[in-house]
Formats: C-alpha cells, sequence, structure tokens
C-alpha cells in the first residue's frame, strides 16, 4: 500500500501542476510537496527496516525527477528528507495535532534545501520572499493531504472490532 500511495502522490503532483495555475511567479519546481508527504507518512510502515525505507525515498526522488525536473537533485533531497523524517518519527508519537506540526516541518526542510541548492548555484532567481510566499501558499492544502493520507494509511488497515452478540 506503501509504494501506491507514493505513485498515486506522484501523479496527483504533476495534475496539479499541469492543470492548477495558482503558483506564485509561476515556481512550478516546488511542486513536489505531495510526494514529499507521502514519503514522510509511508515511513511508519518501514521504521524496522531504515534501509529499504531510505532505498525507496531515493528511487522516488530519481522517478520525479524523470518525470518532472531537469535538474536531477530531487533523489538527494527526498533521501535526506527521509533521514530528516526518520529522526523525527522516532521522538514523536503520530496522531493528527503532531502530524501537522511534523508536515509543517518537512515542507520547511524541503523548501529550505531545495531553495539553497538553487541560490548556491545559481540555478535560478530565488529570493527569500519567493520561498516564504511559496510555502503560504501551498501550506493548506498540503496539510489537508497530509492528514487524508495519514488516515488512509493508520487506519484503514485496522481490524473492525466485532460486535458482541447479547
Amino acid at each position: 500500500m506503501a509504494i501506491i500511495i507514493i505513485l498515486l502522490s506522484i501523479i496527483l503532483d504533476g495534475i496539479i501542476s499541469n492543470y492548477l495555475g495558482y503558483m506564485n511567479y509561476n515556481l512550478s519546481i516546488y511542486t513536489t510537496f505531495f510526494t514529499l508527504i507521502s514519503i514522510f507518512i509511508v515511513q511508519v510502515k518501514y521504521k524496522k527496516d531504515l534501509v529499504q525505507y531510505l532505498i525507496i525515498c531515493f528511487m522516488t526522488g530519481i522517478i520525479y525527477d524523470i518525470l518532472y525536473s531537469s535538474i536531477y537533485i530531487n533523489c538527494f533531497i527526498f533521501l535526506l528528507i527521509g533521514l530528516i523524517t526518520c529522526f523525527l518519527n522516532k521522538y514523536y508519537n503520530n496522531n493528527f495535532i503532531k502530524n501537522i506540526i511534523l508536515t509543517i516541518i518537512i515542507i520547511i526542510c524541503y523548501i529550505t534545501i531545495y531553495s539553497s541548492i538553487i541560490y548556491i548555484f545559481i540555478l535560478a532567481n530565488i529570493t527569500l520572499n519567493d520561498s516564504i510566499n511559496l510555502f503560504k501558499n501551498m501550506l493548506i492544502s498540503n496539510i489537508i493531504y497530509s492528514q487524508i493520507l495519514y488516515y488512509l494509511f493508520n487506519y484503514s488497515n485496522k481490524p473492525k472490532l466485532l460486535k458482541s452478540k447479547k
């Protein structure tokens, strides 16, 4: 189920970036948030198998780079975000409120890493104001998506309680 969630998130990123034109300053390189959130949510399944989870993060980055990017750095950023996610989930139990907070932290980490790489290597003219505007515009949709995935992933596999007979 984890792989299916990640693949559907990659497809949803493509749909969002192609058909919804609400990005400020045409910064469509940042539309990886749904894929990023799916990587964050499915980490719970791979809590005991860190190596397999990091391989999935890296491969997701490669697939994303092949489909949507021409810079080919998302594979390393997704790997780094996977490590950050493992660290955060190690110290925090997952519930709805903490999921929102950790989603915000993951998004801030991604924007900071990606913008720093773009700025350092002068691949595009991105300012701090652009990154802040992007964060503000994408935050609500990413939190909603995170909560939906959290619910589906954590509660869909739990067995239903049997009703007792009287």
